[in-house]
């Protein structure tokens, strides 16, 4: 449960002296810094001066980091609890990812309780662009996608015929967003809608041509195995003056003028890819 764990480890931060502030939406990060070399952040409840700011605002990125403006790109996804009155004689042991094509495919994840969430159903809304495309409206689900998890382990398991799985809630979106700000540094979080990036690799690293400033973002939906790694190389540049080429980072991740200034939109690319495809028996 990586919310609960992140929960507790920023409790342990709290009580060490962190500074953390909740409900605090950034409305501004300004453009250039001012003459002591401080960027200023806009908020609600006032505004902040700081000599280091890192985005982790995913999918929300471009809200307030405009060059990453078609580069990461705010997208909904959907997800499921299935639960299981009469389990099976071999329940599920592990995680799952049943992958039907190389742009639909669906994951489980198996409970300590008996249900499993199942997230996916991609087929059924990856074409009408506008319901998760640039999308952060995660008040309402993908409603061509929610009876998609009816009888969802039935068809697709053997042995699973007479459970009584059944679909117990389907939502859009994953966590609450949050604002954390620390006194030493600025950090912007929020993590409700998946961050998808054009080149299908996040961005990690010093933001081109605005020193001080460093983004973590764009994990495509599979942040977990990543971020905690990255996370940490952002600590080390930040601590320890590092470049980024010093963290052991994969160079692939590192934010670049390069990337940014890159047409590729591997996004629609699957998309394209996908109308293409005719049914087959």
């Amino acid at each position: 449960w990586p919310y609960k764990f992140i929960a507790h480890l920023l409790e342990r931060a709290v009580t060490r002296g962190v500074n953390l502030q909740t409900n605090t939406p950034v409305l501004n990060v300004s453009e250039a810094r001012d003459a002591d070399g401080y960027w200023t952040i806009e908020t609600p409840r006032g505004s902040i001066k700081t000599k280091c700011v890192v985005f982790a605002t995913n999918g929300y990125t471009s809200g307030i980091a405009p060059e990453y403006h078609g580069k990461i790109i705010p997208a909904r996804g959907i997800c499921s609890r299935i639960v299981v009155p009469n389990p099976p004689k071999k329940p599920l042991r592990a995680s799952y990812v049943i992958r039907f094509n190389s742009w639909k495919y669906d994951y489980l994840i198996p409970r300590p309780d008996g249900s499993i969430i199942v997230g996916g159903a991609r087929s059924t809304y990856f074409h009408d662009l506008d319901s998760w495309y640039n999308n952060t409206d995660d008040s309402k689900l993908i409603e061509s996608a929610s009876r998609y998890f009816n009888n969802y382990m039935q068809r697709n398991f053997h042995g699973w015929e007479d459970t009584g799985a059944y679909t117990d809630r389907v939502w859009t979106g994953s966590k609450s967003p949050r604002k954390k700000i620390c006194v030493t540094y600025v950090v912007l979080t929020s993590l409700k809608v998946m961050g998808y990036t054009a080149d299908s690799l996040p961005h990690v690293g010093p933001i081109p041509n605005k020193p001080g400033q460093l983004i973590i973002a764009g994990f495509n939906g599979h942040g977990m195995p990543q971020i905690f790694l990255s996370a940490k190389g952002i600590a080390d540049m930040i601590s320890l003056g590092i470049e980024f080429e010093d963290t052991g980072l994969p160079r692939l991740f590192k934010t670049t003028q390069q990337r940014l200034d890159s047409k590729e939109n591997n996004i629609l690319g699957a998309l394209y890819t996908a109308r293409k495809i005719r049914p087959s028996l």
